[in-house]
């Protein structure tokens, strides 16, 4: 088996955050220094993921943001 020299990281989005807020590269320092920079419950509630390859984290980014947009509209369509 490999080493893991990196990894990607994914969270939810807010309602004003853009794919680079919610996925990011990070070698082992860079991730220890965020998970110590969370309060606590944070890393919970952001629902954090861990990835080993770009193209999986990606691709969940890409269903978080999805997911955030459809609720968007959901809601601005009950405001009319």
């Amino acid at each position: 088996m490999a080493e893991i020299k990196k990894v990607w990281v994914v969270t939810d989005p807010t309602e004003v955050s853009e794919m680079v807020d919610i996925l990011f590269e990070a070698d082992f320092k860079r991730l220890a220094n965020y998970i110590r920079g969370s309060s606590s419950g944070d890393w919970e509630a952001e629902n954090t993921k861990i990835y080993d390859d770009k193209a999986s984290a990606t691709a969940d980014a890409k269903k978080r943001m999805e997911h955030r947009d459809e609720r968007k509209k959901t809601a601005l369509a009950w405001k009319k």
